[in-house]
């Protein structure tokens, strides 16, 4: 749970929204880690600045909160995962109508249980901090970070906003493809996803699952193994054709694909890289393994795929 808020500050003496100027600087409240922290505090306001900051991190297949501050002048929108309504505030402040945001025009649109990815509302609660400062919150919203790992883009719909920084990332992170177990025990009529990511080129450095073009293992993050191809073969875990001829990153497919993700010690079977026969451990069966010295892309007994080239593999 954390409390996302965006604001603008004016390089003037008069305070936006009253006054509004192309030269404020926009953004949403940190520190990092937290959303919107709990301190509205000018210097914790944070404009966009490059496509490796976050605001916040989240493991895949985890259900975030978050209260959303200040949707009365900016439209929160988020990219990749729709969020749930979970409650809409009424305005805590006796001097404007409490049910101001119960008009026809909105009611109809946002109520809770809805899904969205994009939110304004009339609505105003003020609420205490810790450290006794008060805010004014909206509406409260869930959502499941699901499947995809990477960034997810979250911004003010007002296109002069995001131009002045009024937008911001989370990172995703974990295993790709990866859902909330706990969707069927709300309701049973869910569906896990079954849709496969489609295969994308993006470079050559800790690529993610199916993308390319790798070289050869070392090119993928963590556990996944470059799948060498010829032309448009496919690739175990991943839809579309990609570009003819390169190779992308995807699960192991099976115990006998030759996998160079990690140096010798215990190594499995067509496991590399091993320098002698102790660096390689045991099979599933517990039979002993030993280490194929290879010359370029030798064959590699016992083993599928081709391999990273001059590795020395255990085999059975």
């Amino acid at each position: 749970h954390f409390i996302n808020e965006y604001w603008c500050k004016s390089p003037g003496v008069q305070q936006w929204p009253a006054v509004s100027d192309p030269d404020d600087t926009c953004g949403v409240f940190g520190p990092y880690g937290v959303g919107g922290g709990l301190t509205p505090r000018m210097e914790n306001l944070i404009p966009y600045s490059n496509s490796s900051t976050y605001i916040n991190d989240f493991e895949v297949g985890s259900i975030q909160e978050i209260d959303l501050v200040g949707v009365l002048f900016h439209p929160y929108h988020q990219h990749i995962n729709p969020f749930q309504i979970q409650e809409v505030f009424n305005n805590a402040d006796a001097s404007v109508d409490p049910d101001s945001y119960t008009a026809e025009a909105v009611k109809s649109w946002y109520q809770v249980g809805d899904w969205q990815d994009t939110l304004q509302l009339p609505a105003l609660k003020v609420i205490g901090t810790n450290d006794g400062l008060s805010r004014q919150t909206a509406v409260k919203v869930r959502f499941q970070v699901d499947q995809f790992t990477g960034h997810m883009l979250q911004h003010c719909h007002l296109l002069f906003h995001e131009d002045q920084g009024m937008m911001a990332q989370y990172d995703m992170r974990g295993d790709e493809g990866t859902t909330w177990d706990g969707a069927r025990d709300i309701d049973r009529t869910c569906i896990k996803p079954t849709t496969k990511k489609g295969l994308y080129n993006v470079g050559k450095d800790k690529l993610r699952l199916c993308e390319g073009d790798c070289g050869d293992d070392r090119d993928c993050a963590g556990d996944l193994v470059c799948f060498t191809r010829e032309d448009e073969e496919s690739v175990p875990g991943c839809a579309g054709e990609g570009k003819p001829g390169d190779d992308y990153c995807t699960v192991r497919p099976s115990d006998t694909y030759l996998s160079y993700t990690r140096e010798g010690e215990n190594l499995g079977r067509c496991e590399g890289n091993c320098g002698d026969d102790d660096d390689c451990g045991t099979d599933n069966h517990g039979n002993d393994l030993g280490c194929f010295k290879r010359r370029g892309f030798d064959p590699v007994p016992g083993c599928d795929g081709l391999g990273a080239k001059d590795v020395n593999y255990c085999i059975l």
